[in-house]
């Protein structure tokens, strides 16, 4: 791995895992919750702040960085600015993440489940503006873009809720 690819997978897995991300798994693998085995929300705090894992691979990109493609990060919990989860699972758990590195230049970080997720008010978190809902990709300075990509899924007992695909990418015409 050259210096770039581990100076962004430095920066990309700090705020990921060195908090102990692994702590707010549910252990159940029927999917069925009980007293014994379910988290608080209100109890439940993470330093995963999606706003500066965004932030960091945004820098990243925006100086010419290439993201080290063996990086991925599956289950982890991403969390607002004060450490709370972002949405909260059907079963009352923290809502998990995915995070994946599609190549040197994009990064797709989906959620797991549906849940309770508001698309619009994290895309004004991590935009920093109010979000105008009809759009969907946001070119930034540098050649950056966001891109947010929702649907409508639907559970086994038949609650609907967004899944969101959200991808970082370097635009093409930017890459030399």
């Amino acid at each position: 791995m050259n210096m770039k690819n581990t100076r962004v997978a430095i920066c990309v897995m700090s705020g990921l895992i060195l908090t102990g991300i692994t702590g707010c798994r549910h252990s159940g693998s029927t999917g069925e919750s009980s007293d014994s085995d379910s988290i608080a929300i209100e109890d439940y705090h993470a330093d995963n702040d999606i706003a500066m894992t965004v932030g960091s691979v945004i820098d990243a990109l925006r100086v010419g960085e290439l993201l080290d493609t063996s990086y991925n990060n599956e289950g982890i919990v991403l969390t607002d600015g004060v450490g709370r989860p972002l949405y909260t699972s059907l079963f009352g758990h923290p809502g998990s993440w995915d995070i994946t590195v599609t190549s040197d230049t994009s990064l797709i970080i989906t959620n797991r489940e549906i849940g309770d997720l508001a698309v619009e008010e994290l895309k004004t978190y991590l935009l920093d503006t109010s979000a105008d809902p009809a759009i969907t990709d946001y070119r930034l300075p540098d050649n950056v873009e966001i891109l947010f990509n929702t649907r409508i899924d639907t559970a086994a007992n038949g609650m609907t809720g967004p899944m969101l695909r959200l991808t970082l990418l370097r635009s093409r015409n930017s890459i030399k």
